[in-house]
């Protein structure tokens, strides 16, 4: 998540959707995880609060787009199960819910009336309804660059993703917040709240967030996941925690080296090398020096140079508004064939104008506005200062983040996948298969056939359907 205010999200036609319990059986099959997310408008939407160690506070405000739009998962927590819809978030490391009496859920009659969203929506937990909660301490401090935070205690619970145990589980709990949205973060240990104060010369000390505790209990075999999020008019996506979906991209997966800060690695960072625009066949190059830049899925919008930002909007006639922090422009621009090109060494990805014109501006007299936002003070650390490919970008690339290689890889996404090939990461350097300079995976040990449907049942790896929004492929339990 991306540094700002915490977010304020959706009041949508929405409910939690508890997930059905199934049985797994244990199979010889591919050791994967899926998981539906699904896509929410927002009415309102800040900035959203990547968590950085070192980061400086910075103040962008979106306000009042109908197509800012962030990705959550049904979880549930406790014993009995408490439901929850958690902002996935590869920007940040631990979960975290809010409680009933919180110093914001206690608005929450009031934040329905603004047209905020109340806690309720997100779910909120309550420790004393659980026969295995326990409590470990009351360090849970989150701060984002703008100063928010959320205040309260580390606990753990039993918590489960459809028929996937974890128990013992620990996450925070807000009893002072500035969100309503509880968030699940799946990014580096290292950025985990309680590992904070190893900055500060005290002890380094991590916890087993979700994705390590899917290790740890023999769900995947290595720390690693893949992201799709389709187009940007579908409501769902997917996350593959421990696979990948060959269906779902074109071409082959060209794998980057993750950057270091301070001889750490924190969060998702990768070079760039240049990006280019094609506009009525004439191609342009708006950045031709490498840059840093953070794969969010935690932010809304891409967030680039002021002058490479600057460019892209003289190009196609948009106007910043400084006010709102966004460039608006004609939704006519949707339908033209003119692209933007990321180049990541020798893989390039391409951003149509249907997938990065988005509705809901608030200009009289133009009704869109562009996924793309200045950075004037981006966040500095030891790699150099850092910019963000948020959900605007990531629609368009189909990402593994590995996090136990330190690296992650990337192609063009297949928005017109229908079919479905599951393919296991192992171990080891050459664990994600189908990856350029990262080894490739002998398929058939681990690809389930292909099907109509993404979550459609293999007839070798059968996938176990759940009701609501999660689905698990073939997690073998050992």
């Amino acid at each position: 998540m991306r540094n700002a205010a915490m977010l304020t999200a959706v009041i949508a036609a929405t409910t939690i959707i508890p997930v059905n319990a199934l049985t797994l059986v244990q199979r010889n099959t591919p050791k994967v995880i899926g998981m539906q997310i699904h896509r929410r408008k927002e009415p309102k939407i800040f900035r959203s609060p990547s968590l950085r160690r070192r980061a400086e506070p910075v103040s962008l405000t979106l306000d009042n787009f109908e197509d800012g739009s962030l990705y959550f998962a049904n979880v549930t927590i406790g014993t009995p199960a408490q439901s929850f819809r958690l902002h996935l978030d590869t920007g940040s490391s631990d979960l975290w819910t809010n409680v009933p009496g919180s110093t914001l859920c206690e608005q929450d009659a009031d934040a329905e009336q603004n047209g905020n969203v109340p806690c309720s929506v997100s779910g909120t937990y309550v420790a004393n309804d659980s026969s295995t909660y326990k409590y470990i301490d009351s360090d849970f401090e989150i701060e984002y660059g703008d100063g928010s935070k959320a205040i309260g205690d580390y606990v753990s619970d039993t918590v489960r993703i459809g028929d996937v145990i974890f128990p013992d589980q620990q996450f925070g709990i807000g009893y002072t917040s500035s969100s309503s949205e509880g968030i699940m973060g799946i990014g580096y240990a290292t950025l985990e709240v309680q590992d904070q104060d190893s900055s500060m010369g005290q002890p380094s000390s991590t916890y087993a967030n979700i994705p390590q505790s899917m290790v740890n209990q023999g769900y995947i075999n290595s720390n690693a996941y893949s992201l799709w999020l389709d187009n940007i008019d579908s409501s769902t996506g997917s996350i593959l925690f421990g696979g990948v979906d060959t269906d779902k991209y074109q071409g082959s997966l060209h794998t980057l080296n993750i950057v270091q800060e301070s001889g750490e690695y924190l969060e998702m960072l990768v070079s760039l090398d240049s990006i280019s625009i094609t506009t009525r066949g004439q191609n342009t190059t708006v950045l031709d020096s490498a840059i840093t830049v953070l794969l969010d899925s935690g932010t809304t919008l891409t967030y680039l140079p002021e002058d490479t930002a600057s460019t892209i909007y003289s190009t196609f006639g948009a106007k910043y508004s400084p006010q709102e922090g966004v460039a608006f422009v004609s939704c006519d621009l949707a339908n033209t064939t003119d692209t933007l090109s990321f180049k990541f060494g020798s893989k390039t990805i391409t951003v149509a104008m249907s997938e990065i014109v988005l509705e809901g501006g608030t200009s009289s007299t133009l009704d869109c506005y562009l996924g793309i936002a200045p950075e004037s003070s981006p966040t500095g650390s030891s790699a150099g200062t850092s910019y963000v490919l948020g959900d605007s970008f990531i629609r368009n690339a189909y990402i593994v983040y590995d996090l136990a290689n330190n690296q992650i890889s990337l192609a063009q996404t297949n928005t017109e996948a229908t079919s479905s090939n599951v393919l296991e990461i192992s171990t080891g350097a050459d664990g994600v298969p189908d990856a350029t300079g990262s080894g490739v995976t002998d398929n058939s040990k681990s690809s389930s056939s292909s099907t109509s449907s993404s979550f459609a049942q293999p007839t070798i790896a059968p996938m176990i359907g759940l009701v609501g929004v999660v689905s698990i492929f073939a997690a073998a339990v050992l």
